[in-house]
């Protein structure tokens, strides 16, 4: 694992103060500049530190608080200091030690140069740090304190001072409703000088983060960070509260410390053999300690020249060889039976020893038993900074990646097998749609093909409009049905050819209705029924059966209107002749915005004009003498 120190994650640029300004300027500085922290120093020296925790301390322990008294009189000293070049775990070491956020980092002059807070280090973690995955529940404080809504702010003040906790939960019913956090105190002490007349409820921040306890660690991490926040609360499946997640607890839920601790050894050997012979037995036993538990991972070291040097329990059950087999011999020669493998080992190597890390997935076959295994590989660098040897850690993935390749297998086949069936549904819904408008103009031989022609019509529309594909096929089987309340129309009168008394219109007029009565209890993916019936409604409320106006009137039965207009002026009909396409086009220009759609009706004329749109043609033309002053809306 790459060593970070201090100097690669700390604050430079920090807000200092003489000790002797007062506790209310000394918050303002905090609040102004969004610090946790501010340190006093005399000489560029650090001789006090004042924290959140500090103020929270003072508030919970003084029965009147004064914000005027100097920041002496409530800051930590001595401050516990570190020097740049300490590695970011020590730090942590230090600071869960003494129970601390924030250390101060001087320069050999023991002058401040910066300062490390528990987020930094947070911050700077990765998913490389998890040897082991853990979640938050492995991890998280069990023990949270939390206080009712009503409760008085310096109540739960004294609570958090006493048991040493950075913030206290809001809980309604076991369920977290808010927060107050150490950041909270120095506000509420500046704006109320009384918090003992405060309840929490007033005060508290209500927009906490909860996550679950089967939340992965690396996510904690990264909300954490993209939040900038240092705590999570962590809650059940039914919202109730189960514990607290701080940094510091994220922090120890790490696993994988001990491939630094290997690496640092190995890198002082030479110095390592000059010791005595109980320290070297007391370090083998602890390096030994921690590599024989890692019975899961294979854990393998060579030197510069690939020889094996190090051979743990978990490598000798996942290759199937014993240590004493491979120590001492080339690393190489484990998987010499394989030329690929072999090719890209070397591989690997080659880029390591130009500095780099490497994961890789290692594919093998043992005794006829296939494997497939994890790798991660590193270099070991001495003092110098020179590469003196090889770090490989496995873990067989074997089973889950199998478990994998069967659930992929097994999702793309039922996907296979839901679009096939899809397919067939829709075929059949199809047919069974068309089916049905074939037998609603088989009962009137003289429109036939007229719902058909209005179906191709009305998707060309839409299709000009550039409407989603699904509304296309919509308005299309739409235009299948739509005068498949007809059924209910005696064939005397569809087929009358003279003009129609207004008692034989008042049948036909019903049409939509009577449709929308036998499509609506059918679930189709369309809202094909309200279509239907509104495709005989008018913009400007002149149409029937409701009188419907505007944008009250479905996009689609806009569209189907104008088809049905045109293709019932432009076709043959026993009380009148073919009108023509020319006469259609006038008519629903000249009702363009008062009847009919704008889009639609220039969408249909430029499909005329423009495309050269033709109708279907009829199943049987017929050409008769005009019969006189017919109705010319009786489709």
């Amino acid at each position: 694992m790459e060593t970070i120190t201090l100097a690669d994650i700390l604050t430079p640029n920090v807000i200092t103060v003489a000790p002797e300004i007062s506790i209310a300027e000394a918050l303002q500085t905090m609040r102004s500049n969004n610090i946790s922290c501010i340190i006093a120093i005399d000489e560029n020296r650090p001789v006090g530190i004042v924290t959140e925790r500090n103020v929270v301390r003072y508030i919970a322990r003084q029965s009147a608080p004064s914000a005027d008294h100097p920041i002496r009189s409530i800051m930590s000293s001595p401050v516990i200091t570190a020097t740049a070049s300490m590695p970011i775990f020590e730090a942590y070491n230090i600071l869960s030690t003494h129970g601390m956020r924030h250390l101060a980092v001087v320069n050999d002059a023991t002058q401040l140069i910066g300062v490390v807070t528990l987020s930094n280090i947070v911050e700077h973690l990765s998913y490389d740090s998890f040897v082991e995955t853990k979640r938050v529940a492995q991890v998280m404080t069990n023990v949270v304190f939390t206080v009712s809504r009503g409760t008085d702010v310096r109540q739960a003040l004294v609570r958090m001072d006493e048991k040493a906790m950075s913030c206290i939960v809001v809980t309604e019913d076991d369920r977290p409703v808010g927060i107050i956090t150490e950041r909270d105190v120095s506000r509420l002490h500046m704006e109320h000088p009384d918090l003992s007349r405060i309840a929490v409820g007033d005060v508290m921040t209500t927009s906490l983060q909860t996550v679950t306890g089967d939340t992965q660690l690396p996510v904690a991490i990264e909300i954490m960070k993209r939040k900038k926040l240092r705590r999570l609360v962590v809650i059940d499946k039914e919202g109730r509260i189960k514990g607290l997640a701080t940094q510091s607890d994220i922090v120890k839920g790490l696993e994988g410390k001990y491939i630094q601790a290997l690496n640092d050894i190995i890198k002082e050997k030479d110095h390592l053999l000059q010791h005595t012979y109980k320290d070297l037995a007391v370090k083998t036993a602890y390096l030994d300690n921690i590599l024989h538990s890692s019975i899961d991972y294979g854990i393998i070291a060579s030197d510069i020249h690939n020889t094996v040097i190090y051979f743990n329990p978990g490598a000798e059950k996942i290759l199937g060889a014993k240590a004493d087999q491979v120590l001492g011999h080339n690393i190489l020669t484990l998987h010499g039976h394989d030329n690929a493998l072999l090719g890209r080992l070397n591989e690997v190597l080659n880029t390591i020893g130009n500095g780099e890390r490497t994961s890789f997935l290692i594919k093998r076959e043992q005794d006829g038993v296939k494997q497939i295994l994890n790798a991660r590989a590193s270099g070991i660098i001495d003092k110098q900074d020179r590469l003196v040897g090889y770090f490989l850690m496995i873990n067989d993935i074997t089973d889950r990646k199998l478990a994998e390749e069967s659930l992929k297998k097994a999702h793309d086949d039922l996907e296979h097998r839901v679009e096939e069936r899809t397919r067939e549904l829709a075929k059949a819904m199809t047919g069974s749609i068309e089916a049905i408008a074939l037998t609603v103009e088989m009962r009137d031989p003289y429109t036939s093909g007229h719902q058909r022609r209005v179906a191709d019509l009305a998707a060309a529309i839409a299709r000009r409009l550039a409407l989603p594909s699904d509304q296309i096929e919509g308005v299309y089987m739409a235009g299948l049905l739509h005068d498949i309340g007809k059924i209910k129309v005696p064939t005397g009168i569809l087929s009358y050819p003279g003009r129609l008394t207004d008692t034989e219109f008042a049948i036909i007029k019903p049409h939509p209705e009577i449709g929308y009565n036998i499509l609506k209890g059918i679930d189709f993916p369309w809202p094909l029924a309200t279509i239907v019936l509104q495709h005989h409604e008018r913009l400007n409320g002149s149409g029937y059966p409701h009188g419907l106006k505007g944008d009250a009137i479905l996009q689609n039965a806009k569209i189907l209107a104008v088809a049905d207009v045109v293709e019932a002026m432009s076709s043959h009909r026993p009380y009148r002749p073919a009108l023509g396409i020319d006469r259609a086009l006038t008519e629903i220009t000249a009702k363009k915005g008062t009847h009919y759609d704008p889009d639609a009706v220039e969408a249909c004329v430029a499909l005329f004009m423009e495309d050269n749109y033709r109708f279907p043609p009829h199943s049987h033309e017929i050409t008769e003498e005009d019969p006189g002053n017919a109705q010319t809306a009786r489709t």
